[in-house]
């Protein structure tokens, strides 16, 4: 009986060539479906080990199910539904292994033979080590719907409760942003990208809102290994083991570092960039506040919000200490404790003065008295009456201490008598001498400190 499928006929087709050509159809006996089997030898060469051509030639197996170019019973190249597979082949040890692999879902695979690969899809490029782990990844976060489920950091309080996220919100079948601080879900009011608090805590808290958005510019890149369960940041770039870049646009690199704010930097070893467009580097250094940059090593947080720069030399994360540093007015701080410097200075004869960052000013010159008269009655001796210099219009409005000193040898036993007075107008004294006599020159030396 001649068995037909479709115009196909099977029993001529059974007689072609030789009896190497095989041709079949489903039925009970063969349930796996429709096929063909084209093979240089009789399969019961090559799938008897003891035949002289086990494992041995060519072939192409057809079916309902797919297409398998062989040699022998090991696959060069598979095709079904799942995916295009190309294999490279050990004839002696009956072995093969897969080198490279298409998906259905539009994946690419290439394999070393062990489990290295290199990984694509829809919406990412990877290189994976033999462990499985992705050390170069470029990816579009957003899902085959187009949307990014992002994740951004911020500081609320009662008097800072709204901010803007770094993209577009949608909320796609009917999804919600979350604000929580890990504890608790804050209630809000959207507006384009600003998200309002309405009931903010009463103290600073650290909060992170989840949102989705189908922004073009939701991507990503690594160089390196990210720390494992991390969130991934927009824009971001992780180089490095271990670090998490989870800010958007945020740049973490070395050593399980972390750049969790905006736009955030973080390198070396164990730093941290928590804050919106700060940086950290270093060794465990940690910048937590807005435009904040840290260096050095194991430097004491600024949880106050004071300086704009900071150098850390702190001997471990228990024992933080900062050896220099700089506040948001320009103050310098060292070892914790502020520095004075000169801001500014000036002069007006008989005057020269400084002023200091801490508020301090220091003021001195040289008075040449002309003609001082000794002639009052005084402590065995003879005294002046008080003569009196005007200080620089509005240097002063108080003063600490003043010092006056006769130059020289005082002028043939003239001297400082009785008191030296200072305002923050003037400074004045009386001069004194064992005779009554007038001097005619007496040069003196000031020296004023104050505010």
């Amino acid at each position: 009986m001649t068995t037909t499928m479709g115009s196909l006929d099977l029993g001529a087709l059974n007689n072609l060539y030789d009896e190497t050509q095989y041709f079949w159809f489903e039925s009970s006996a063969q349930p796996w479906g429709a096929g063909a089997h084209v093979t240089l030898y009789p399969q019961s060469e090559f799938t008897t080990s003891t035949h002289a051509n086990y494992l041995k030639g060519q072939n192409i197996l057809i079916n309902t199910d797919g297409i398998s170019i062989r040699n022998g019973l090991l696959p060069m190249m598979t095709l079904d539904n799942n995916s295009l597979d190309f294999n490279t082949i050990n004839t002696t040890a009956g072995t093969y292994t897969n080198v490279a692999s298409f998906g259905s879902s539009s994946t690419i695979g290439v394999t070393d033979g062990t489990q290295s690969y290199l990984y694509m899809d829809y919406h990412s490029v990877q290189a994976i080590d033999k462990e499985g782990i992705a050390y170069f990844d470029i990816h579009d976060l957003r899902d085959r719907e187009g949307y990014a489920e992002i994740k951004e950091n911020f500081v609320i309080s009662s008097t800072r409760k709204s901010f803007n996220v770094s993209f577009s919100v949608n909320s796609p079948n009917g999804y919600s942003p979350v604000i929580s601080d890990g504890t608790t879900n804050y209630a809000y009011t959207l507006y384009g990208q600003r998200f309002t608090i309405s009931n903010p805590p009463s103290t600073t808290t650290n909060v992170t809102i989840t949102y989705k958005t189908s922004s073009t510019d939701a991507k990503a890149y690594t160089l390196g290994v990210r720390r494992a369960g991390s969130n991934i940041g927009g824009l971001s770039l992780a180089e490095g083991n271990g670090v998490t870049a989870s800010g958007m646009c945020a740049h973490a690199e070395g050593y399980n570092t972390t750049a969790s704010g905006n736009y955030s930097h973080a390198g070396g070893i164990g730093t941290i960039a928590s804050s919106p467009a700060c940086v950290a580097f270093g060794l465990e250094t940690i910048a937590a506040r807005s435009g904040q940059m840290v260096i050095g090593r194991y430097n004491k947080e600024d949880t106050d919000g004071e300086y704009f720069f900071i150098i850390g030399n702190g001997s471990s994360a228990s024992a933080r200490s900062n050896a220099f540093a700089v506040g948001w007015n320009g103050q310098l701080y060292g070892n914790n404790n502020q520095l004075d410097y000169v801001i500014e200075t000036g002069s007006s004869s008989p005057w020269e003065w400084a002023k200091y960052a801490s508020g301090r000013i220091e003021c001195w010159g040289e008075k040449s008295w002309s003609n001082v008269d000794c002639k009052t009655s005084a402590g065995g001796g003879y005294r002046s009456a008080d003569v009196s210099q005007a200080l620089p219009s509005g240097l002063f409005t108080d003063i600490e201490s003043c010092q006056a000193t006769m130059k020289g040898s005082g002028g043939n036993g003239y001297t400082m008598a009785l008191r030296t007075l200072c305002t923050p107008t003037a400074i004045s004294q009386m001069f004194w001498n064992t005779s009554n006599a007038t001097k005619s020159t007496c040069i003196v030396d000031y020296y004023i400190i104050g505010t």
